[in-house]
């Protein structure tokens, strides 16, 4: 066989075994589009805008202890010092440039939690929850799970640390959404009771094969987003450096 027929062959035997994984990925992708379209997650989007907000508000002084940790300074390396309040006021400046031409550095919404959480699912994985979330006990896992008791979670950690205490309109909001969750757990019994046999067999399937994936989805979002944030920041710093780098040095560890 000559080397031209002979790379042709296994260029066409390639696309053989190409095209069902790509068939497979685009099937999955497509099942995955359906399941965050079953319905609105209001709390969690809510509650994931927040987040947002408050890793936004972190970020300068996330960099800055990171700068601390760089050169060795104490923890007096903090809000309060001239010299660190000054390289934060560059910071928070320069971020927000970086915004203003590249957008947000945090757009944590439902949908990018559902998109984190099925990203290790398989094919068959996106199959079995498409149909779980038609069903009446799929339908209460939606609600009532991701959109009442995972949302209740994250809202409880929202304004502890590292994060800045909420105030003004975001307290107003994370607070609204505290209240109307009152109560949700009962309700949720109460609905689950209320279910025929099977379906909640279905339930405790369906929840057991879930996991923590749609839980543990904003701490492996924030993971993600602190490594894109350092090469955003370390660009939108990079003008800033001289200024940063003179005003740090005049600092003295105790």
């Amino acid at each position: 066989m000559k080397p031209a027929s002979r790379l042709l062959l296994a260029w066409s035997l390639g696309l053989c075994l190409i095209s069902p994984l790509a068939a497979r990925a685009d099937e999955r992708a497509q099942q995955i589009d359906k399941i965050i379209a079953t319905a609105p997650l209001p709390c969690a989007d809510a509650a994931l805008n927040l987040f947002s907000q408050q890793m936004r508000l972190a970020a300068p002084d996330l960099i800055l202890d990171g700068l601390r940790a760089s050169l060795k300074y104490d923890q007096a390396w903090s809000a309060g010092n001239e010299n660190y309040d000054r390289v934060r006021a560059i910071v928070v400046t320069a971020l927000a440039e970086d915004e203003r031409k590249l957008g947000p550095f945090f757009p944590f919404d439902a949908k990018a939690a559902l998109k984190e959480g099925a990203e290790r699912w398989s094919v068959e994985d996106a199959r079995y929850f498409a149909t779980f979330f038609s069903t009446p006990a799929g339908r209460l896992y939606w609600t009532d799970i991701m959109d009442s008791a995972a949302c209740s979670g994250w809202l409880d950690g929202m304004d502890k640390p590292p994060f800045p205490s909420l105030d003004g309109a975001q307290k107003e909001i994370r607070d609204s959404w505290i209240n109307k969750l009152a109560g949700a757990k009962e309700r949720f019994k109460a609905k689950l009771d209320g279910l025929p046999p099977e379906q909640k067999l279905t339930f405790m399937a369906g929840a057991e094969k879930m996991g923590p994936s749609f839980w543990g989805a904003p701490k492996r979002l924030a993971t993600a987003a602190n490594a894109a944030l350092l090469i955003r920041a370390q660009a939108a710093l990079k003008a800033h450096m001289p200024k940063i780098t003179a005003i740090s040095s005049t600092y003295r560890p105790k």
